[in-house]
C-alpha cells in the first residue's frame, strides 16, 4: 500500500463549497415547499402558505449567506 502526502484544499476550493452548498439547500427547501404545494389538497389554504414560505424563504436565505459570508 502506497502513502500518499495529503495535501490541503486551497483556500479558494474551500471558500466555493461554503456558499454552493447554501445554495444546494435553497434549492432543495423551496423546491420541496413548491412540490408539497403542489400536491396538497386539503386544506385550501395549505398551498398558498407553502407557496409564500418559499417566497419569502429565498430573501432570508441570501441574506443568511451573505451574512455569514461576511462575518466569516
Amino acid at each position: 500500500m502506497v502513502d500518499l502526502p495529503s495535501q490541503p484544499l486551497p483556500a479558494s476550493s474551500n471558500s466555493i463549497r461554503f456558499p454552493v452548498a447554501w445554495l444546494l439547500g435553497l434549492v432543495l427547501v423551496d423546491g420541496s415547499f413548491l412540490w408539497a404545494a403542489e400536491r396538497i389538497s386539503q386544506p385550501s389554504w395549505g398551498s398558498a402558505v407553502l407557496l409564500i414560505a418559499a417566497v419569502i424563504n429565498v430573501p432570508l436565505f441570501l441574506g443568511a449567506l451573505l451574512l455569514l459570508r461576511a462575518k466569516f
